[in-house]
Order: C-alpha cells, then sequence, then structure tokens
C-alpha cells in the first residue's frame, strides 16, 4: 500500500528531530524498531501512543502494517495512521490519503483521499503535493481545478519530484493554469528527462519532432524517443519504429522498424500491432 522504506526512513528522522518531553522514550523505540527487536519496540510505541505521540501511531501503523512483531492486520494500521494523521502528523495524512485513493483497506472514497493528500500537500511533502495536483487535473474526487493543479505541481516540481516537473511541462505548453509558455514546457522537460523522467523523454521527442518550443530537429528528436524507448515506454518505442521505417533523419531500416514495433507491441500497442501486421503483409517492406 504505502511507499514504505521511503517513509520509513522519513518518518525516524523526524522523530529524531521532534519534541523534548519523550524524546529519550520515541529514540528507545526507534533503536529497538531499527534492531528488529519489534516487541520492545511495540511495546514502547503503546506507551508514546497513550500520550498522544503521533510520531508512535505512525509507527504502530507501520508495525501493523508490516506484521513487525505481530501478525499482519490493515485494518489495525490504518486505524493508527488515522490516528497520526489526525495529529497533523504528515507521513499519517499522506499513508490515509493513499488508503482512501487505492480502496484497500478501507471502501475508496477520493474526496477523502484528495483531502488527506492536500493536508500533507499544505506541510510541503513532494508526493502528495504530486498526487493531488494530478487529482485536481482529472477532477478525481475533487472539482477540476488547473490552477490548483499548477499550483501543486509547481511545488512539488521545486523539490526535484520529476514527475511533477514532467507534468509542469504539459500545463506550460497547453497553457492550462498558467500562461502559455512552450519555453518553459521545454525547460522542465529538459529538467526531469535529463535525469531519466520517460513522460519528459517522449515530449521532448514530441517537441523537437514536430518543432514546438523548439526548432524542428530529427537528430534530436531520436535522441530523446530513444531515451524513453530504451527505458520501456511503448509510445517511444512505437514512434522509434516509425522513424525508422520512415527514415526521419536516419537511413530507412524496415528491421529497425520492425524491432521497436515488436517492443512496443509485446507491451500491448495496438497501433505496433498494426504496423507489425502491415510489415509482414509488405514482406517486411
Amino acid at each position: 500500500m504505502m511507499r514504505y522504506k521511503l517513509l520509513l526512513a522519513a518518518a525516524l528522522a523526524m522523530a529524531m528531530l521532534a519534541g523534548q518531553a519523550l524524546a529519550v522514550d520515541i529514540l528507545d523505540a526507534i533503536d529497538a524498531h531499527r534492531k528488529k527487536h519489534f516487541q520492545e519496540a511495540m511495546g514502547l510505541f503503546k506507551t508514546l501512543a497513550k500520550y498522544d505521540d503521533h510520531r508512535a501511531e505512525y509507527m504502530l501503523g507501520v508495525m501493523y502494517e508490516n506484521g513487525q512483531g505481530i501478525a499482519s492486520d490493515y485494518e489495525e494500521a490504518f486505524r493508527w495512521y488515522l490516528l497520526s494523521a489526525e495529529g497533523n502528523f504528515v507521513l499519517a495524512q499522506y499513508n490515509v490519503g493513499q488508503a482512501y485513493h487505492q480502496g484497500i483497506i478501507v471502501e475508496q472514497n477520493l474526496a477523502e483521499a484528495a483531502k488527506w493528500y492536500e493536508l500533507a500537500a499544505e506541510q510541503g511533502m513532494a508526493s502528495a503535493q504530486n498526487d493531488v495536483a494530478n487529482m485536481y487535473v482529472g477532477g478525481i474526487g475533487v472539482a477540476q481545478d488547473y490552477d490548483k493543479a499548477a499550483k501543486w505541481y509547481r511545488a512539488a516540481a521545486d523539490q526535484d519530484m520529476l514527475a511533477a516537473q514532467a507534468a509542469l511541462g504539459f500545463l506550460y505548453m497547453r497553457g492550462r493554469g498558467v500562461a502559455k509558455d512552450e519555453a518553459q514546457a521545454i525547460q522542465w522537460w529538459r529538467k526531469a528527462g535529463g535525469r531519466g523522467n520517460t513522460m519528459a523523454q517522449f515530449q521532448l521527442g514530441q517537441a523537437y519532432r514536430e518543432g514546438r518550443g523548439v526548432k524542428a530537429n530529427p537528430e534530436e528528436a531520436y535522441k530523446w524517443y530513444q531515451m524513453a524507448a530504451i527505458q520501456g515506454d511503448e509510445e517511444a518505442q512505437l514512434i522509434m519504429g516509425i522513424i525508422h521505417y520512415k527514415g526521419e533523419g536516419v537511413e530507412p531500416d524496415p528491421q529497425e522498424a520492425r524491432r521497436w514495433w515488436t517492443k512496443a507491441a509485446q507491451r500491448g500497442n495496438r497501433e505496433a500491432e498494426r504496423r507489425l501486421e502491415e510489415l509482414m503483409q509488405n514482406g517486411g517492406r
């Protein structure tokens, strides 16, 4: 359900920095948890939870979810996450948002998911900012609102979240929630694509192929499409096949086209399947 390792590391760091009154106790509990002395850790966290320590409540959620020192119990995990979230603990708020979004532990409730994501987003959590922005773009659990989507994508993008940077590029290219600015779109896509985001890489390929926001450049288009295709992006694999078949900036090569279309078809791309069939009917030419 949760991005466990990253969130747990963050929880431990936040716990060490928080509060003084029960600092020794929370550090003892964290130390026991790190040493995998789970029974001891659970006892300490439960004692702390009696004093409304929201960090401890969160860690109890983690332990029940992952079956640490006790059989996994997702309902009990959610109960502890919700207690912690209601106490304004950001990681718990995000987990509660995910639970409502995915509908695994509790009945799916997209409005509740958006509410908890936004609460976590307001505390600066980049993952929550990106997720609530996605919901505003799609009108999922909230009224569609590109202005709010742009606000939250920007907040996450400024924290180097690649998916948010790529999405913000879309908004700039289309002028949704922000003034249309193709140069800004290219800038954000370069930032995300240069660090491996396939959506940004594909969009840069499109931009250079079509001359949107940049001067058309088949070589640059090929470079960015190839980066995305190598990582398994089926649309990029489809376009790579078209480029090789037509000879856009490269020598025409039906066999190389066939190789890329086969990769895309294996991922379920129907257009690639159609083109492979046509290629076979034409004798591979």
